[in-house]
């Protein structure tokens, strides 16, 4: 019975556990971010608000202020960006790939104008019949119910009009009228020029459009989907064209094109590879060139000893650094991590050293990075066979050297150049 009840409170104990378990794992799937937004004023030409701490997996939306969506078609192109280093000719052998991550968020109206190839007459007539359907059973309509409710003073009931089907419909005329130029030797092209020319669609469209702009304030506003702050920086590319209307229009005002491109920095809490080149110092080394020192007893000459050569030598040595290193962002111009390396000393036949450390990246793109860890190879010694505490009669003998593993504290100071990908 003991042992019953001991298995009955393990299974609870692991029952709530696993419930713990299954809790937490669903807590980390909701992902929370932050939505920011970049403001764009069109009138001024001017940004009103750029984010400046963005972090890998928050959301930005794109807003164009004061812009006439009606005489002004909006694109936007986003990209976003990944510096890439690569790997220098010490490191030729280490590949990186990292892969750009491209989003392009096209918004606005494109128009497209097809023209009729066959059967034009029915054609034409459908398309005159629709344009004249919208005026009567949309237009018309829509600003009978707006008008008597700005009359009852009841403006929060208005609905806001689509911007598409008031856009739609002067591209539909435009659509009809080339189509009219086109067979305008046709009788029936003529018959439906006439008729076109009668409806005066376009003076209605165009007093309708501007009565409805004017109670629906969006239609000066753009306002992108939100976008997902990706790689090392959001690069925003928003493109603002006039719209083309015929020229009978009253909307032919000089307009002009706007480019506005800004790319936004992105603090991303991912480890990230990069490559640098550089110099180092350390005191691994190659020991001093070794000769024979005379010595003697009394006035004569009596004996040799094996001694090291003052020729001024330094205690350190200088070299050549090529790194890979493994960073992650601390603030805005600062990022650490560390690096796996090569130095090839600046000394007569040297050896390749390998290193190792922590380093620290300075400036937005970690251009210069201060380096500090151990490094280690083969340095040229005196054989073990020579006894430097030996006598020796003569100094013709051989000074023999071999290589020999020494390991030692080393600090260099590389630079890092980027690639945008």
């Amino acid at each position: 019975m003991k042992y019953r009840i001991i298995l009955c409170l393990l299974i609870l104990c692991y029952q709530s556990f696993c419930q713990t378990k299954i809790d937490s794992s669903n807590s980390k799937t909701k992902k929370n971010y932050k939505l920011d937004s970049v403001k764009y004023n069109f009138n001024t030409n001017e940004f009103e608000n750029v984010p400046t701490n963005l972090k890998e997996g928050d959301k930005v939306k794109i807003i164009v202020t004061n812009v006439n969506r009606f005489l002004y078609e909006v694109k936007l192109n986003t990209k976003n960006r990944i510096l890439q280093s690569n790997p220098n000719f010490i490191l030729g052998g280490i590949l990186t790939n990292l892969t750009e991550i491209t989003k392009n968020l096209p918004s606005g109206i494109i128009w497209s104008f097809t023209l009729l190839n066959d059967d034009f007459c029915n054609r034409l007539s459908k398309q005159f019949d629709k344009l004249s359907s919208i005026e009567q059973d949309y237009f018309q309509k829509s600003l009978i119910s707006i008008k008597s409710k700005i009359t009852e003073n009841d403006l929060t009931k208005i609905e806001r009009i689509d911007e598409n089907v008031l856009i739609n419909n002067f591209v539909e005329i435009k659509k009809l009228e080339d189509s009219i130029k086109k067979y305008s030797d046709k009788d029936c092209g003529k018959a439906i020029k006439a008729k076109l020319d009668e409806a005066k669609f376009q003076e209605k469209f165009q007093n309708y459009t501007t009565f409805f702009i004017n109670i629906d304030e969006g239609l000066f506003n753009f306002i992108s989907p939100p976008i997902e702050a990706k790689g090392d920086f959001l690069e925003l590319d928003i493109q603002i064209t006039p719209r083309t209307f015929e020229n009978k229009t009253p909307f032919i005002i000089p307009l002009e094109n706007d480019s506005i491109k800004v790319a936004i920095p992105i603090k991303s809490n991912r480890w990230k590879l990069s490559f640098s080149t550089g110099f180092f110092i350390t005191g691994v080394k190659d020991d001093s060139k070794y000769g024979y020192k005379p010595y003697s007893i009394g006035d004569s000459l009596s004996y040799f000893k094996l001694e090291k050569e003052n020729n001024g030598d330094s205690k350190y040595s200088l070299g050549i650094a090529s790194k890979a290193h493994f960073m992650r962002t601390i603030n805005k111009n600062t990022k650490a991590g560390f690096y796996l390396g090569l130095g090839l000393p600046l000394q007569k036949n040297p050896n390749l050293f390998l290193s190792s450390g922590a380093s620290i990246g300075l400036g937005k793109r970690e251009q210069i990075l201060f380096n500090f860890g151990y490094i280690g190879g083969n340095v040229k010694i005196p054989s073990s066979n020579l006894n430097q505490d030996f006598k020796f009669s003569k100094r013709d003998i051989p000074i023999e050297y071999v290589d020999k593993l020494k390991i030692g504290f080393v600090c260099s100071i590389t630079f890092n150049v980027f690639t945008i990908k």
